[in-house]
């Protein structure tokens, strides 16, 4: 049997559609990446020179149309006028690597990203055994086409004229390549960063310096430093005494938190390894690392020393509180680097890392590498968390806590809706269908795999519940009774450094990690709604300013206020059934905004409060 070779008819669309789905920095990526190629072609061909990528302004070019185009130069092993004909008009080819396949190399990301960007031009000079030949590709909008443009010359066109020694960059001695970006017009300035960005002037040493999380040895990446007045660019290139307009190098992710960081480590795990550091001052460390993209409470995967997921608040707070960092989390950084024997790849956009055929964010790797992470906490970590949880302590001796416990107690049975378990030998009748699994014991739980096994998708399982008492017609059951264990409330603010900075803006509590089984709450007294019960106590039984009378006020308010946060947690939690109240009904009903409705309630707590500050300061009470 023969076949014929599928092929496609229109490329042009192809290309253009597959460039659409790209972040907008990923040309960088895959252009530096090509170098970096180059490079380690070049030293295990034998040639031991340090490898040179520079991210720059083509001067030749400015010379000739007074236009600043972006280029970037390698000192790898260059092309052939052949290879460059063969490589660079197809647009998934092995290449010089012969690498492509699904986890390794594509062949298909410079020619998307870039080209696509670039529609009036990509220049490729390239540099062989001292030999330079160059190409073009654009796309030709007459015919509505990408590929090679041919150059006019004096003898007729030539599709790889041949170079002058005289424009071979610097950093090139034998062989590389330098490729130019002209945009997508003729006056195009490349060298700002395109609108969707971000990053500012420094936008490629930021991009740069949060996509590698190491940068390989004995190989250097360089960017020169441009300013936002065009105007003040240099007409040639600088000298490297300039004082402006230098090149600074990018090490990647890892040595900019090396740098900054006042404790480092690695955590084993079974199937990654997670890469943390302790930041002393948060605030600060971020400013300085800001210039390089860097910042703290951030989380990320690192995949063939890239960096894939960058994850930074509120969803790295949420994260981190998996990982054990209850308080804390704007001092640490993590990033989780899966080990080589699981089944992992890259997306074809280089934007998504996939695990066993599952988005990496969609499945739950993050639960289990955070569990076992939790295990093995280093004593750094532990620290600073101590260290920041002991300033939310006022109730040391728990006094308070007994109180509201056993406040709790006098209506236990009414936290705890009514269920019905199946039961062959049940005295009584339920109907109502459910979802989820059967579990021997009461507690609603998170579904976990063992640290070695697949990270499967995520959710949490419910016992089987029939919550409809019937009096014929269901199903023989036996009343059961789910135990909860009671949260326990942290009381954060700005001015004591237990609440970050952005955390719990105009909210009032949030339970830290997982909303169904976390075990603690944090209380925000910088919340308005706080502030204002407070202050209406202090007005009307502290008008003086006798800080023993404020500490009071704050104890009492804060105590009934705790107990109402406590009560709705367990009441709700107690509702799950796997049908009409799932996890995800859960987290809706005890997210930040329902807790902060919780705290907004005003009768009972005013009451309550002014009943207990009247007794203690032997005042009479009045009506609220």
């Amino acid at each position: 049997m023969s076949t014929r070779a599928m092929q496609v008819a229109n490329i042009a669309f192809l290309l253009d559609r597959l460039a659409a789905d790209t972040p907008p920095n990923q040309q960088i990526r895959e252009l530096t990446e090509n170098a970096l190629e180059a490079i380690e072609r070049r030293h295990k061909a034998g040639d031991a020179a340090e490898g040179i990528i520079r991210w720059d302004v083509d001067w030749d070019n400015l010379k000739r149309t007074n236009q600043y185009k972006l280029s970037i130069t390698d000192n790898g092993d260059g092309m052939t006028s052949q290879q460059m004909l063969d490589y660079l008009n197809a647009l998934a080819v092995q290449g010089a690597n012969q690498t492509q396949g699904i986890s390794q190399n594509f062949g298909v990301g410079a020619k998307i990203t870039a080209l696509h960007r670039n529609s009036h031009g990509l220049v490729y000079q390239s540099w062989h055994q001292g030999k330079g030949s160059m190409v073009k590709l654009h796309r030709d909008d007459k015919e509505g086409v990408y590929g090679l443009a041919s150059f006019d010359l004096a003898d007729g066109p030539d599709w790889t004229p041949r170079i002058k020694d005289s424009f071979k960059p610097k950093s090139i001695d034998q062989s590389g390549t330098k490729v130019t970006l002209l945009g997508t017009s003729e006056n195009d300035n490349t060298c700002f960063p395109p609108a969707d960005a971000g990053g500012g002037m420094n936008w490629l040493i930021t991009y740069l310096t949060g996509r590698y999380f190491r940068v390989p040895e004995n190989t250097k990446i360089q960017v020169r430093v441009l300013t936002k007045d065009e105007d003040a660019w240099p007409s040639e290139e600088p000298s490297p005494s300039a004082k402006t307009f230098n090149f600074q190098t990018v090490s990647g992710s890892k040595a900019l938190f090396d740098q900054y960081s006042e404790a480092k480590g690695t955590v084993q795990l079974a199937t990654a390894d997670a890469h943390w550091w302790v930041f002393a001052d948060p605030k600060e460390d971020s400013k300085k690392m800001s210039t390089r993209g860097g910042r703290t409470c951030k989380v990320g995967i690192v995949f063939q020393d890239e960096v894939y997921v960058h994850l930074t608040p509120p969803t790295a707070r949420r994260l981190l509180a998996g990982f054990g960092i209850v308080f804390g989390a704007d001092h640490v950084v993590i990033y989780v680097e899966p080990k080589k024997t699981l089944d992992i790849r890259a997306d074809t956009a280089r934007s998504r890392i996939i695990i066993n055929g599952e988005d990496v964010q969609e499945a739950n790797w993050f639960e289990i590498w955070g569990a076992e992470f939790r295990e093995k906490m280093p004593a750094e970590i532990k620290a600073k968390i101590d260290e920041i949880m002991a300033k939310t302590e006022r109730d040391p001796d728990g006094k308070t806590r007994e109180r509201i416990l056993e406040r709790l107690q006098r209506i236990r049975d009414l936290l705890r809706p009514t269920r019905y378990r199946r039961d062959p030998n049940g005295s009584l009748r339920a109907s109502g269908q459910t979802l989820g699994g059967g579990s021997e014991f009461g507690d609603t739980q998170r579904e976990t795999t063992s640290p070695g096994g697949g990270g499967h998708r995520g959710g949490r399982s419910s016992d089987d519940y029939l919550a409809d008492l019937v009096e014929s017609g269901g199903e023989a059951v036996n009343a059961v009774v789910v135990s909860t264990k009671e949260p326990a409330v942290k009381w954060v603010s700005r001015a004591d450094g237990t609440r970050e900075e952005g955390e719990l803006d105009d909210l009032a509590a949030e339970i830290v990690g997982d909303t169904l089984t976390g075990e603690i709450v944090k209380a925000n007294r910088d919340f308005r709604g706080y502030r204002d019960l407070v202050g209406f106590f202090t007005k009307e039984f502290n008008p003086g300013g006798d800080p023993a009378i404020n500490r009071k006020i704050v104890e009492y308010v804060e105590e009934w206020l705790e107990g109402q946060l406590v009560e709705a947690i367990m009441t709700v939690r107690n509702l799950t059934n796997g049908r009409t109240w799932t996890p995800a009904d859960i987290d809706r009903a005890l997210s930040a905004y329902s807790l902060t409705t919780v705290m907004m309630a005003r009768f009972h707590i005013v009451e309550r409060v002014k009943r207990s500050l009247s007794s203690d300061l032997a005042r009479p009470s009045k009506a609220a």
